[in-house]
């Protein structure tokens, strides 16, 4: 009686039985890449990592906004609709299996419209993840291989029945792909899955910028409407979407969609067995790691970002016997991140304000906060200091570091 991979979980298969031939039962495919450790090219893609805005409701900005780990928000205007992480998720983690607990998949995002917003034909509103390059390398995207194949799966909710429709693109958007959700029940969780080709043609970018991009639509203008699915590649980056009756969240005030669960995994050359394994759970130290590589704080990962506090600043004694500029070197906590990141410096006064930093007269007594400047800033480090020259003080900074590929 042979030993294989239930769901995950190790188990045995009657010697009776045949490695795939039985998907109900025994794991739905026996394709040792679904088995392989990080198989899933998405990040954060249930949700439990939020060192960003905590549980907070962001609005969505008209550049591209990065309001939870690694997923951004996009809009023609701004505050169309929000982002939040909500305590939800499906009751099972796949369609074909109960081993997994009820508990498995607990967090979600829920996009909510705020206004009911009239679209205007170039209008787009989005919701997203920028894979790097560098972690699609194993992916023969370009390589005039047309057999390969991914399988993306994800489970949504949403407060109105209909079509949605979501895409992908590479980093040019001049290779696309978008397909459709047809969801019967609303508010009910729904698995969904779609066998998606690896594109032999097209520029695909391997290194530290956007691999593949992988967009959920919220609202898309008629000048970016095709008449049908775009199921295959095609050099176009103006169809965003399909039909004039999808469902485009932004124009109903109030109306939601929660997704978790988001997997984008590839399966190589075999399309009899082209359907999502189970959801890869990561363990959340490894999560917030790779998280890290692209957005860090010293705030203290449970503390939101602006708040009033000296847990967590960088703190520096000048002991100068004159007014000399001071520098402070410092490395990231978190490691060295995807390229050299764009940094803002908050003080302790007024932390909710970029730029500054604050001083401490010694002995400690509250002196105030001051310009301060970042430089020759690495991917592991840069050098911190202050526009106000001080004698016998302590210096402290908050900062936010941004890597995220836009």
């Amino acid at each position: 009686m042979p030993m294989v991979l239930r769901d995950g979980y190790i188990g045995y298969m009657p010697s009776s039985a045949t490695l795939g031939s039985d998907t109900l039962n025994y794991g739905r495919t026996m394709n040792t890449n679904n088995f392989f450790p990080f198989k899933n090219k998405i990040i954060n893609g249930d949700f439990r990592v939020n060192q960003i805005s905590g549980t907070n409701t962001a609005s969505n900005l008209t550049t591209r906004y990065f309001p939870i780990d690694r997923w951004f928000t996009q809009g023609s205007l701004s505050g169309r609709f929000t982002t939040q992480i909500v305590n939800d998720g499906p009751s099972t983690s796949s369609t074909y299996s109960s081993i997994r607990p009820a508990t498995t998949l607990s967090t979600c995002v829920e996009l909510k419209a705020t206004f009911s917003t009239i679209l205007g034909s170039t209008d787009v509103y989005a919701f997203g993840q920028n894979i790097e390059g560098r972690n699609m390398s194993d992916i023969p995207f370009g390589g005039g291989n047309s057999t390969y194949n991914m399988v993306l799966s994800f489970w949504i909710k949403v407060s109105q029945t209909g079509i949605y429709t979501f895409r992908l693109h590479n980093s040019a958007v001049n290779r696309t792909l978008h397909q459709a959700i047809s969801i019967g029940t609303a508010n009910v969780w729904t698995f969904v899955q779609f066998t998606i080709p690896v594109d032999s043609t097209g520029e695909w970018l391997k290194d530290f910028n956007t691999g593949l991009r992988f967009i959920v639509n919220l609202g898309v203008g008629s000048s970016y409407r095709g008449t049908s699915a775009l199921t295959n590649w095609a050099s176009t980056a103006t169809e965003l979407c399909h039909s004039t009756t999808t469902i485009h969240l932004v124009e109903t005030s109030n109306a939601t969609i929660r997704l978790t669960g988001v997997q984008l995994e590839f399966i190589g050359t075999n399309t009899s067995t082209a359907y999502a394994s189970p959801f890869e759970f990561r363990p959340f130290p490894q999560e917030l790691d790779l998280c890290l590589r692209y957005f860090q704080k010293s705030w203290t990962y449970a503390t939101v970002t602006g708040t009033q506090t000296t847990i967590g600043m960088y703190l520096f004694t000048d002991m100068n016997a004159s007014n000399v500029q001071h520098y402070n070197h410092i490395r990231w906590s978190g490691g060295p991140m995807r390229a050299p990141p764009t940094i803002e410096l908050y003080g302790y006064n007024s932390p909710g304000n970029a730029g500054y930093g604050t001083i401490w007269v010694l002995p400690i007594t509250n002196y105030g906060d001051f310009v301060a400047y970042a430089t020759a800033i690495q991917r592991s480090g840069c050098m911190m200091y202050s526009g106000t020259s001080a004698v016998h003080t302590l210096e402290g900074f908050h900062f936010k570091l941004n890597a995220e590929m836009t």
